[in-house]
């Protein structure tokens, strides 16, 4: 099996004091020495180039065009599954980015083909190695490689995440700590993505190629209430579609429970002045778990008759990242608000179970 392995940074690759990834030669350097004769038997992954490494908290949405050019070019090259180390910040936003990249779309969004292998993200709480060089004592890091490897065989394909003894779908995934080995976990459960076609890796670079150009052009910026008088958050959504202009393309509501957001004299005119300039509004929850409903209580009813779009049950990093390509399809596609509007409340990649 031709496993494909690439380091993007984080704090599975970090060093020195405060830590930040080391350079992407240096850390196959300690690799060649530490790690690969530690592999199990038969198990000679061969690198791929992303490089320069970056942390993760600093990821952009035309970093996730650099994730999914890497899994393609590796595709296209004859890999049987690729392996990413990633930081843990984000570490679940691009999971589901990669989900809806490597699915092929017809024109009107709906997904035709997928790319054929599994692609598994890693990384860990603790780094690798130590300034020295050596393995550190106490890290994560060993452990969560080797599970990624060796359980490759017999993955099916999709965008899966291995963490401290978990396999979790990609898209699904959320970091539930910032310290604790478990980081992650998947609190609306696994959703199997429908069975497509193998989508041909030119095709998807294709693909990718159109949306990459448009990919992070405008900001999808997310916000919420908090315990202050409403004219609070009146004010913040004015202050956000005041000062990005035209750069601003979504607004993600964090809402209470099911996607409440209270006050809607004071927080209406503002929602309604952004959908008259084109920004996608969506209304997910601050809640881990769950699905979001606006309709059940007053607080949230009021929302749909703005066009304010319900998350489902996708994570936040998903529903992010998803109106992050929704923006950018719309744009090389020139889709009209409804067209956009379908795109993002269709499931595409296994992000969604309860659908809006």
């Amino acid at each position: 099996m031709r496993i494909a392995l690439a380091y993007t940074g984080g704090t599975i690759g970090s060093v020195g004091q405060p830590l930040d990834p080391m350079p992407a030669a240096q850390f196959r350097d300690w690799w060649a020495r530490k790690i690969a004769p530690e592999l199990p038997e038969g198990v000679a992954p061969f690198w791929i180039d992303f490089d320069p490494p970056l942390d993760s908290s600093q990821a952009e949405p035309t970093d996730w065009a650099r994730l999914t050019r890497t899994v393609l070019s590796a595709a296209k090259v004859g890999a049987d599954a690729v392996v990413l180390l990633h930081g843990t910040d984000t570490m679940a936003a691009s999971a589901a980015a990669l989900g809806y990249m490597t699915t092929l779309l017809d024109t009107s969004g709906a997904p035709i083909a997928r790319l054929d292998i599994p692609v598994v993200l890693t990384g860990a709480q603790r780094p690798l190695f130590d300034d020295a060089g050596n393995i550190r004592e106490g890290t994560d890091a060993f452990t969560n490689v080797m599970d990624a490897l060796s359980r490759m065989r017999g993955m099916e394909p999709g965008v899966h995440l291995v963490f401290a003894g978990g396999t979790y779908p990609g898209p699904r995934v959320l970091k539930v700590s910032t310290l604790e080995d478990h980081a992650f976990d998947c609190p609306n459960g696994p959703v199997r993505a429908a069975t497509l076609p193998a989508a041909d890796p030119s095709a998807l670079i294709d693909q990718l190629d159109e949306l990459a150009p448009e990919l992070g052009h405008r900001a999808v910026i997310a916000v919420g209430p908090t315990p202050n008088p409403p004219s609070a958050l009146a004010a913040g959504l004015a202050g956000v579609v005041s000062a990005l202009g035209e750069r601003l393309g979504a607004i993600l509501l964090l809402g209470y429970g099911t996607g409440n957001i209270p006050a809607p004299r004071q927080v209406a005119p503002q929602l309604r002045a952004a959908r008259a300039r084109g920004i996608m509004i969506a209304i997910g929850t601050q809640v881990p778990a769950g699905a979001v409903a606006p309709d059940i209580y007053g607080a949230g009813s009021w929302l749909g008759e703005i066009g304010v779009l319900p998350t489902g049950d996708m994570t936040m990093p998903a529903a992010q990242a998803k109106l992050h390509v929704t923006l950018a399809l719309a744009a090389t596609r020139h889709w009209s608000d409804a067209e956009a509007e379908a795109f993002f409340t269709r499931p595409i990649a296994g992000e969604l179970g309860a659908r809006p």
